[in-house]
């Protein structure tokens, strides 16, 4: 597998029990999508998808040191080229809605069980 694919395996990992796609599905329909490996330890544990100026990010292992650096690194840059990320995260997924108002994103909308978010300003960049 390329770096790549390891990353979106682990994308894949950590929302698989919240979709109905396999893996093969899953990755074919992030071909336009950009993929930020998200590494700890020499090791991918996760990864960012990038389109535009929308961005989600997934875990395999939950990190056990600082994502700052994976932040700067994305969000930094999709708030200077946008002037703003957008994001969409699951009503049922609690850590996840956390972790984003934690950077700086919020809330614009919910409709049915997705929550669209919106920043403008991270709070680490």
């Amino acid at each position: 597998m390329t770096e790549r694919d390891d990353a979106l395996m682990s994308i894949y990992e950590s929302v698989k029990s919240r979709t109905a796609f396999n893996f093969d599905d899953f990755k074919s329909k992030l071909t336009d999508w950009d993929v930020v490996p998200l590494t700890q330890d020499d090791k991918i544990i996760g990864g960012v998808l990038i389109k535009g100026n929308e961005l989600h990010v997934g875990y395999a292992d939950r990190p056990t040191g600082t994502i700052l650096r994976h932040i700067k690194m994305t969000l930094g840059r999709l708030l200077k080229e946008f002037g703003s990320a957008v994001t969409v995260v699951s009503a049922s997924n609690v850590n996840g809605l956390n972790f984003c108002l934690r950077l700086g994103f919020n809330i614009d909308k919910q409709k049915y069980d997705n929550i669209y978010l919106t920043c403008v300003r991270c709070k680490y960049v």
